[in-house]
Parts: C-alpha cells; structure tokens; sequence
C-alpha cells in the first residue's frame, strides 16, 4: 500500500465498499508489473538516454574509500534501520494479525523516530508536500464519502445517467465513457492530485 497517496485512497475507498487489500494481496498484485518494470526500465532508459561514462573502473576504490572515511554505523543509523525493518514487519503482519493496524504501525514508527533524537518535530513540520498530501486527500476523500450517501449527489447521478443512457447502442455508452474518462482525468491534472 505504498508508493504514493493515491494508492492509500484507493484502499481507503474499496474497504469503504466491502473489499478489503491486506499487505500480501497488495504485494500479490503489485510483484508481477513490478519485477517487469524493474527489470525493463533500466533497459529502456539506457536505450534512451546512454549515459555518457561506460566504464568506471575507479568507482570500487573510490567507493571503499568513502565507505572508509564515513567509519562505522553510528547508534543512530542503527536505530533507524531496526525501526525501519520492525514498521516493514509490522506492516506485513498486519495483514493477518487484526490487532495490528497500518497506521498504528505509522505512528509507532514515528514515534520511535522522536523519541530516538533520529526526527525532530521540526523535521515532520517542514514536509510540507507531505502535509498538502494528507489535507487534501483527507478532504477529498470526506467529500467523496458523503457525496456517495444514499440520497446524495453520486446515487441521483447514477440514477439519472441510467435512465438517459438505457436505450442507447453500446459505441455510444463508450464514447459518453471515454469523454467522461478524459474530463475525469483533466479535472485531477487541473486540481493538482
């Protein structure tokens, strides 16, 4: 359920309908396109844009002795990677574990970051990017709930679109679809998401 806000929409929409994504199924359905496109991006962009250095035969010495000046991991490296690995089990585990919960697994993970001296407050306020995110995906999500209420705007809508397309030949329902789709994916572009 990662990768970017609109995918924790769309969890938050299909369980609001009945269907619930664990952590698995969402794996399950997201391994195949993505070992494809992890093995075939690279190829294309070589192809498209070939980098201009080829060969790097100093790039392990330099590498070695980077790795060396940095010196050892610190305490709160360490800290970070087991809180990062611990909030990557809790997620997976919160798929057949009730109890355990996506977003407490967030906030613990946030939480542990505080507490530790890793993040500090002003850390979490300055992601403004992630602030517009919640806000408006937090609002356009209510509005979209309570649009979809019996006897609101979305119901009426279905309704009467129903109707008027009822007796209509299927290429013109497509047509009437695919100008939807396209008004549908232009007013997202306009509204920013």
């Amino acid at each position: 359920m990662t990768a970017s806000a609109p995918n924790v929409a769309a969890i938050g929409l299909a369980a609001a309908n009945g269907v619930h994504v664990s952590w698995f199924g969402w794996l399950l359905a997201a391994i195949v396109p993505g070992l494809i496109a992890l093995i075939v991006v690279p190829f294309i962009l070589y192809k498209l844009y070939p980098p201009e250095i080829k060969e790097t035969p100093n790039a392990k010495s330099w590498a070695e002795g980077q790795l060396a000046e940095m010196g050892q991991m610190k305490l709160s490296e360490k800290l970070m990677l087991a809180i990062f690995i611990l909030s990557l089990v809790l997620w997976m585990v919160s798929s057949f574990v009730p109890a355990v919960n996506a977003t407490w697994v967030a906030f613990l993970a946030t939480a542990l970051l505080l507490l530790s001296g890793i993040l500090t407050t002003k850390d979490i306020l300055n992601e403004n990017g992630a602030w517009n995110v919640v806000i408006w995906f937090s609002i356009l999500i209510f509005m979209a709930s309570q649009l979809s209420q019996p006897g609101g705007v979305i119901p009426w809508l279905q309704g009467t679109i129903k109707h008027a397309i009822g007796g209509m030949s299927p290429m013109v329902v497509m047509a009437i679809l695919v100008l939807y789709g396209l008004v549908g994916g232009l007013w997202m572009n306009v509204i920013g998401l």
